[in-house]
């Protein structure tokens, strides 16, 4: 039971907006009318048909995403959606 209680704070897209919103780290850039919402401290991996990406996480008006630093053809912007396969990490130190 533990294990399934701390995976579910752990992986999928609902953990990444919590974490998100719980992050007391949040720095905002302004393009033009849209505003971009850069969370360094929380960290995700997220498994596509490319291979896998990590990196920081981000919101770009309401859109969830992660900023691939590692991963094939990165860096790149990775659209997150309530099916991806993502997970937590500890952000590097």
């Amino acid at each position: 039971m533990k294990s399934a209680y701390i995976a579910r704070f752990r992986e999928g897209y609902d953990a990444v907006r919590f974490a998100q919103t719980a992050a007391e780290t949040v720095q905002t850039r302004r393009y033009g009318m849209r505003d971009i919402h850069f969370h360094p401290s929380v960290w995700a991996k997220v498994t596509l048909d490319d291979g896998e990406f990590m990196g920081p996480t981000m919101q770009d008006e309401g859109r969830v995403c992660v900023l691939a630093l590692v991963g094939p053809g990165a860096p790149r912007v990775v659209r997150l959606t309530p099916q991806s396969k993502v997970s937590l990490l500890k952000p590097p130190r």
